[in-house]
């Protein structure tokens, strides 16, 4: 393309064709109009930066792309899970006894998934409580009992009424299970393979 920016004018257009030209304008302290192929610019400073109006901080931005940061991992013990990482997948280790994973304040919008690292079954069970009975579950899991003498596939229900616990015992591969908050109650689906079939409970 021409070159169109001319550094040696005071005033008046600038008018430029590539990337070099718009640095040299940007930096021109004499230059009162800028065009772009002969576009003239009308847009203000503040329109032209992109970073206005942004109140996060170079780390809030940076941990915000850092990708190991998008699931979290449940080490072996108990857990409260957090507000801060819904939405965000769980995978839960090896558990060396049960466990209880505490859901938190009911809020609008929560979302959770738990999922495990176990290559064979879990010799304990993750116990979900949601710390009321007033906070119950709703829906309920499938269940694929890959016991040796019958397999087969059912359903597991909550009582929908009170039953604010729900423990997977002994999951197997594949076991994941997923909770979204209306603001009062906890929606629970999923599927859980094991040879004991889950359980709801009240607190």
């Amino acid at each position: 393309m021409s070159e169109r920016y001319n550094s040696g004018t005071k005033g008046g257009v600038k008018d430029i064709r590539n990337t070099d030209n718009l640095v040299k304008a940007l930096n021109d302290p004499d230059f009162d109009t800028l065009a772009v192929d002969g576009v003239v610019v009308t847009s203000t400073p503040a329109e032209l930066n992109i970073m206005d109006g942004v109140g996060a901080t170079a780390a809030e931005i940076n941990a915000a792309a850092d990708v190991s940061a998008h699931y979290i991992v449940v080490a072996n013990a108990d857990y409260t899970i957090l507000v801060a990482n819904s939405g965000k997948p769980h995978v839960v280790a090896n558990v060396s006894a049960d466990r209880t994973f505490t859901l938190p304040t009911v809020a609008s919008g929560l979302v959770y998934e738990f999922t495990g690292v176990v290559a064979a079954a879990d010799g304990h069970d993750w116990i979900f409580d949601t710390g009321s009975d007033t906070n119950y579950f709703t829906g309920g899991v499938v269940f694929l009992d890959q016991d040796a003498t019958s397999d087969e596939i059912s359903g597991i229900g909550s009582d929908l009424d009170s039953n604010s616990k729900l423990q997977i015992n002994l999951p197997d591969v594949g076991t994941h299970v997923k909770f979204i908050c209306d603001g009062t109650l906890w929606n629970v689906s999923g599927v859980v393979h094991s040879a004991t079939a889950p359980a709801f409970a009240d607190q």
